[in-house]
């Protein structure tokens, strides 16, 4: 069709032009353990939904070693998916994507999500971290170098993980952090912003046009931060949240420019004893609830649209 179309429309209106999609990167990024896979779950699985209502969305997977097909599947199972295990590192870079297509009049519209291999702590180390109770820099080898170049190099836009129950509150953590790293999310998540922030301007890399903060299991923390005037489901509540226990978080994004980001608090739901202690199985692992009508679990689905389609309205202008 594009070779038909006069040389003065094509400079006009490229996106008519050319069957290319128009294309922005959204990363997620986390320590280990802080909710990346089972987000990555709950994004398939509303994709899966807005697929079907909506005629011009479309989303497709492409595995090739993580089999993120799976995913979904083990949530409605009443599972959260496996763990990513720490230093496997390799080629190709990363092993799996996401993309999520919106079609109109001006053509395609692509975002793609690039599903990382490597567990937190490989994220953490690749953008040169510091180890845990110490200022002694963490080498970057070539394999990490990579990570760099496509992760944090590459990408327009970024989607962070800060996981509620590891927030130190009276001097205790419902969940630790990593062990080799800060014991506080707050400095785990303020240096991963940091060293993507420094990295981009001193490679002269795309700008970054979006950040969300996915602010997971929720849940675990949901009543006591309501009781404590942080309610959740509120914008007001949310940032007095993010104020309160991810200050030098909230720093680092206040120099960027919050007007560019957007907080998502979420909730897998699990099953709780009269003392609001999620219940496990034998194994240790937690019980996601599924509605058995639907056969679907339990989550935050309306705030995962949410993040959806801020991440075309932010991306895709």
């Amino acid at each position: 069709m594009s070779k038909y179309v006069p040389q003065v429309l094509k400079d006009a209106f490229p996106r008519i032009a050319s069957s290319e999609a128009h294309e922005k990167i959204m990363v997620i990024l986390g320590t280990a353990g802080s909710g990346k896979t089972t987000a990555v779950a709950c994004l398939y699985l509303t994709c899966q939904a807005l697929s079907q209502e909506q005629e011009n969305f479309f989303y497709d997977v492409k595995e090739i070693t993580i089999p993120i097909r799976d995913f979904p599947s083990k949530l409605s199972m009443g599972y959260f998916p496996p763990q990513t295990p720490p230093n496997i590192i390799g080629a190709p870079l990363y092993k799996s994507e996401f993309q999520m297509k919106w079609s109109d009049l001006w053509g395609n519209k692509l975002l793609r999500l690039p599903v990382c291999e490597t567990a937190g702590e490989d994220m953490v180390k690749a953008i040169g971290r510091f180890e845990r109770d110490s200022y002694k820099m963490i080498t970057t080898g070539q394999n990490e170098a990579k990570v760099i170049t496509e992760y944090v190099c590459k990408a327009q836009s970024y989607l962070a993980v800060a996981p509620a129950p590891r927030i130190i509150a009276g001097g205790k953590q419902l969940e630790p952090e990593p062990e080799k790293l800060s014991v506080d999310p707050d400095v785990n998540l303020a240096r991963i912003f940091s060293a993507i922030f420094d990295y981009k301007k001193a490679h002269h890399s795309p700008n970054i046009e979006s950040i969300g903060v996915l602010i997971t299991k929720c849940d675990r923390i949901f009543d006591w931060a309501q009781a404590k005037g942080m309610d959740l489901s509120t914008f007001e509540g949310t940032q007095r949240f993010m104020n309160r226990f991810f200050r030098d978080t909230m720093g680092k994004l206040k120099f960027y420019g919050l007007e560019k980001v957007r907080f998502y608090p979420v909730i897998d739901e699990t099953f709780k004893n009269e003392h609001n202690n999620t219940i496990k199985r034998k194994d240790g692992s937690e019980i996601i609830k599924v509605n058995e009508e639907t056969g679907l679990p339990s989550y935050s689905s309306s705030v995962y649209v949410d993040l959806i389609m801020w991440a075309k309205e932010s991306l895709m202008k």
